[in-house]
């Protein structure tokens, strides 16, 4: 406890962090607040959607769902488009990419989990598995004993 005492709060936050468990967690903590943080301006920025930017959106989900049968983008330049438009033309796409990680990050999962049942039943059965017996190697650690002390 003396020690935690005289560790000030930064070298405790350096320790943390140097620490593979303290950086995922930052890491995980940090995309929360992005996300959180990107879900506020959304929502206060719905209002102010142009005209261009929600049909350039419908548009951009369109090319996302299905490219090959979706009507191509028009090239507009970026001054057609408000904050607004942009943040959520972003937010979708970022959306889009995580169900895709998402769907990825389970089938992996199952992969894994069929691999450790796998390795389970091996391991089950090379347990099983009597070790054989060394017949041609005859035991004289026992006789010399037997010996020594007679």
């Amino acid at each position: 406890m003396a020690n935690m005492d005289e560790m000030s709060s930064a070298e405790v936050v350096e320790k943390w962090l140097n620490n593979p468990m303290g950086r995922k967690r930052e890491l995980c903590f940090i995309e929360l607040d992005r996300l959180s943080n990107m879900q506020i301006m959304l929502e206060h920025l719905r209002t102010h959607l142009s005209k261009d930017g929600s049909s350039q959106l419908k548009r951009l989900i369109g090319n996302i769902d299905n490219p090959q049968g979706s009507k191509r983008m028009k090239p507009i330049s970026l001054s057609e488009l408000n904050t607004a438009d942009l943040c959520l033309i972003i937010a979708i796409m970022l959306e889009r990419r995580l169900n895709v990680v998402d769907k990825e990050n389970e089938r992996l999962k199952l992969a894994l989990e069929k691999a450790n049942q796998r390795i389970s039943k091996l391991e089950r059965e090379t347990s099983t598995l009597k070790p054989p017996k060394r017949s041609s190697c005859p035991d004289t650690t026992a006789k010399s004993v037997v010996k020594e002390s007679a």
